[in-house]
């Protein structure tokens, strides 16, 4: 008797998962972001996308920030599922308890950030384990994999199609728009000397442009095949520690993708049994 099944389903992998954004969301504590972190932080970005401004329309977020007390109860209630759902057992209701709790996180941490920030795996990794049916979570991988295929390569697409690839000076100009508040606070930290230095330099700084589009084009290859998954996942580890070191853009938030793209193949194989 042949019995098929999909490792995605596996407890392994969905363990590995949870404790991966486990991590993260305790970096986001340490950094000093997380719900209690924020108190009393003013919005500056809500976005264009109108899911979100449903929380800020039921006034959410603002309850939550001007509050204290709610924002550590909220950090303390994030962690404890993300314990319980690692280390005891899967349980629906909990998790969506926990995806709502990590997108209005999301939600609102972006809104009190002047650079839009798009690490949303943290969150977004969790919808597959929304759904009991192993048949339905393997779709909503494969849904949340294109997802980020067509968002990496539209990016790259994107540098092309509005000409900045045939700007040299894009790179600089970049760099100098995004370290503004680093300027004027005479910040004399090694990433300020980084950027100062390829600012100065824009043909290092074009290159480092260019192998950025190049980098987030190879992601068209992830539309016909899944063999170079793993290559995917690697080439994302570059990217985002790049952006980290040269932008000051954390990756925090999307370590769980980068950990799905590295281990897709052996995960999304099926074995008989």
């Amino acid at each position: 008797m042949m019995m098929e099944t999909t490792i995605h389903t596996g407890n392994y992998f969905r363990k590995s998962l949870f404790f991966i954004i486990f991590i993260e969301f305790s970096l986001f504590i340490f950094s000093g972001v997380s719900f209690q972190g924020l108190y009393q932080v003013p919005y500056f970005n809500f976005g264009i996308d109108t899911v979100y401004w449903l929380f800020f329309l039921l006034q959410i977020p603002q309850f939550i920030f001007s509050h204290q007390i709610v924002g550590l109860i909220l950090d303390l209630s994030i962690l404890l599922l993300l314990i319980y759902s690692v280390f005891i057992k899967e349980n629906i209701i909990i998790t969506w308890l926990l995806f709502i709790l990590l997108m209005l996180y999301y939600v609102s941490l972006t809104a009190t950030l002047g650079h839009r920030n798009y690490q949303t795996g943290f969150f977004i990794i969790i919808i597959p384990f929304l759904f009991s049916s192993p048949t339905n979570r393997k779709y909503a991988f494969e849904g949340i994999r294109y997802f980020y295929i067509f968002f990496y390569f539209s990016s790259g697409i994107f540098k092309i199609i509005n000409y900045g690839i045939f700007e040299p000076s894009m790179m600089t100009t970049t760099l100098k728009q995004q370290f503004i508040p680093y300027f004027l606070e005479s910040n004399l930290s090694w990433r300020t000397t980084l950027n100062l230095l390829l600012i100065k330099h824009w043909v290092a700084s074009y290159i480092l442009f260019c192998t950025t589009v190049a980098l987030e084009s190879f992601f068209v290859i992830g539309f016909f095949t899944k063999k170079w998954d793993h290559v995917l996942g690697i080439l994302l580890i570059f990217f985002h520690f790049s952006n980290w070191i040269i932008m000051d853009i954390s990756p925090i938030g999307q370590f769980s993708i980068i950990f799905y793209f590295l281990i897709s193949n052996k995960f999304s194989s099926k074995v008989n049994g």
